[in-house]
């Protein structure tokens, strides 16, 4: 019995050992990766404005390591003048970290449209560790974008194009600001002109101009034309703080077809 006991000792603890040595040859390579593939950056007119990457390995160790990147871009954008890069084509993840950061700080002025996008392309090439097949590649897309500021939207807006021609490119309309989702203007061609108000929304930039009367009679050398009215959708550009409006205009009478571009740009 004593003989079988130690026989089945023996068998358990060569097997617990053997499991342990098959443990270790199967424990996991350290791998560089990016743990997420994409990113979308809203630049701001801000110098602090950044984008971070998260970056680093597949385990936790002790000691500093490094991956190597490289950045390119297939939509043209340039190092120093479109964005920079915080760490130069190399970052160190700390000891007892699995990742960090490469920061990404887009050059506001670099982008003479907010209709421009840029990609970067982020590559790890090389380090400690082995990079991780298929997590070795990440994609940001950058692009300028300014809040809207309704306070922005009062004083001397100059016209840019008036298709209706009540307006000459150059003329001036002054804005008034009335609370946080509403401005007014009057126009010219109107006879005792009332505000004309106009809706903002805030979170798209979307503009519009409810149907209301703007004045007792269009002052276009005919009696009929009383109760002028105006109305409108449309956008702001606040990177550029322009309004564009498309018109359509009547009267008692009813309305003329059509809608009318309607463009003003902060003097």
């Amino acid at each position: 019995m004593k003989k079988s006991v130690l026989f089945l000792y023996s068998l358990l603890l060569i097997s617990f050992l053997g499991c342990k040595r098959n443990s270790d040859l199967t424990k996991p390579e350290s791998r560089a990766e990016f743990p997420v593939a994409t990113g979308s950056y809203s630049i701001l007119n801000n110098p602090g404005s950044n984008f971070k990457i998260p970056i680093g390995f597949t385990d936790i160790q002790n000691i500093d390591r490094t991956i190597n990147f490289s950045v390119t871009s297939p939509t043209g954008a340039v190092s120093g003048q479109q964005y920079t890069v915080a760490q130069n084509g190399s970052v160190t993840i700390p000891s007892g970290k699995a990742l960090d950061s490469i920061q990404v700080n887009g050059l506001f002025a670099g982008y003479a449209s907010r209709d421009k996008k840029d990609s970067l392309y982020f590559t790890i090439t090389g380090g400690d560790g082995t990079p991780f097949t298929g997590f070795t590649t990440y994609k940001l897309v950058m692009q300028k974008v300014c809040p809207l500021v309704i306070g922005d939207y009062s004083g001397d807006f100059v016209v840019v194009q008036d298709a209706w021609e009540d307006y000459s490119a150059g003329d001036v309309i002054t804005l008034t600001n009335i609370d946080a989702t509403h401005f007014s203007f009057k126009n010219k061609h109107a006879l005792n002109p009332v505000p004309v108000v106009v809706t903002v929304n805030t979170s798209t930039n979307a503009v519009k101009i409810d149907k209301q009367i703007v004045g007792t009679l269009w002052d276009y050398d005919d009696p009929a034309y009383i109760d002028p009215t105006m109305a409108a959708t449309g956008t702001i550009v606040a990177c550029d703080k322009v309004i564009n409006l498309s018109v359509s205009y009547g009267s008692k009478a009813g309305n003329w077809s059509g809608t009318y571009a309607l463009v003003l740009k902060k003097k």
